[in-house]
């Protein structure tokens, strides 16, 4: 069975775990450079596919065992895909091949960026402030890189094309990294990615952002006019 048949397969069944996608592609579950490198000549990348489960899954599910899955498939397959910086759309014949699927556009890094941030806004019981918004993504992110890293990505240049490819494509600073509102909010829904500094280790790696500051004046003077909420940390006055 062609690869294409096998990934039209796999993608008709909902998936949580990496194994799954694995072994419905490759029956022995060992990863076949000539289906990896027919899927990229088609427009396919498998890591694509791969980066639009990667923040999902690192982040919702509390599974040690699926979030390994999905990292292992990573390091795998990071090697030998030709098409990791690919921001193409696949044809219409190969979408249509493979029926409701979705194929992200944009990066593999690209879409972790902008699926842990859509995702952050649907967590349960509620979206999170910006700075432990940002300690999940970093760790997300660190994670990302290692795999590559284990997978004879050199990061540097890895960097280097990618940073070319968000000026290119005009990212940074295009607040395209949006949360849907949600009523309970009480945090920005918008981050703009300034820039990021790369370099040879994931540790190297930094991103920059900037809030839509704006969101936050109301919760300021909320503060302001209701005097009985006390900031955490405030100094209380005795009476």
């Amino acid at each position: 069975m062609h690869v294409l048949d096998r990934l039209r397969l796999a993608t008709n069944f909902f998936y949580n775990h990496a194994d799954d996608l694995r072994y419905l592609l490759w029956i022995d579950g060992k990863v076949q450079r000539e289906d990896v490198r027919t899927l990229d000549e088609i427009g396919l990348p498998l890591m694509k596919i791969i980066s639009s489960n990667y923040a999902l899954h690192l982040q919702l599910l509390n599974n040690s065992r699926s979030t390994e899955s999905w990292r292992q498939l990573s390091r795998e397959i990071a090697g030998l895909t030709t098409l990791l910086h690919s921001t193409e759309k696949p044809s219409q014949v190969t979408m249509e091949a493979l029926e409701a699927w979705y194929v992200p556009i944009g990066t593999a890094l690209f879409t972790i960026l902008r699926n842990q941030t859509v995702v952050d806004a649907w967590r349960i019981p509620s979206s999170r402030g910006f700075s432990q918004w940002r300690r999940v993504f970093e760790r997300i992110l660190q994670n990302w890189l290692e795999d590559l890293q284990r997978g004879g990505i050199d990061l540097e240049k890895y960097g280097q094309v990618e940073e070319e490819i968000f000026r290119q494509m005009n990212w940074f600073e295009s607040k395209v990294f949006r949360q849907p509102k949600r009523w309970y909010s009480c945090g920005p829904t918008t981050y703009a990615l300034i820039g990021f500094n790369y370099g040879p280790e994931p540790e190297d790696w930094r991103f920059e952002w900037e809030l839509d500051t704006d969101e936050l004046v109301g919760e300021f003077w909320e503060l302001i006019d209701n005097q009985d909420i006390r900031i955490v940390g405030s100094w209380v006055d005795d009476d």
